[in-house]
């Protein structure tokens, strides 16, 4: 498994792996997309500013493409690459020049470095500081409203 692209402000030294744009798959054989769903799974259960994420296999010439995001999963039938080239291009394109927001990165909130604080949330001109997750509603779960309580 490998990611495709990094959000270019989040392409710090202190970047993640869970800041890239799409998660892709490289098979010899067209499997079900596991290693895949988990990779973007663990994006959404991980970073708590993802509310979307994108995902890519590659099973020899057969490609799909994934979107999972808390209402669900949403994949499309296989298409060959070798001769439907330009869908897979533009489908690249797309996400390169996608907005963070189009990525389901939200902006207000960004996890920090600080091992003193989780992330910064800016309402209103007003920053907060999340030093802990006092409360987690299972969060891991593909479908949920992943509720976190944080101080």
């Amino acid at each position: 498994m490998t990611g495709f692209g990094v959000v270019s402000r989040l392409a710090s030294p202190g970047h993640h792996w869970v800041d890239i744009i799409d998660i892709s798959e490289f098979k010899k054989s067209a499997e079900k997309g596991r290693e895949v769903m988990f990779g973007m799974h663990h994006v959404l259960d991980s970073y708590m500013n993802r509310s979307l994420v994108f995902g890519t296999t590659i099973a020899r010439r057969q490609t799909r493409f994934w979107k999972m995001s808390r209402e669900g999963l949403v994949t499309t039938e296989p298409i060959d690459f070798h001769t439907e080239a330009l869908l897979f291009i533009e489908h690249t394109a797309r996400l390169a020049y996608a907005s963070t927001a189009q990525l389901g990165i939200d902006d207000t909130a960004a996890l920090t470095q600080d091992k003193e604080r989780i992330a910064t949330i800016s309402i209103n001109k007003e920053t907060y500081f999340i030093v802990r997750t006092l409360f987690q509603h299972p969060a891991h779960n593909i479908c949920s409203r992943a509720a976190r309580i944080c101080g």
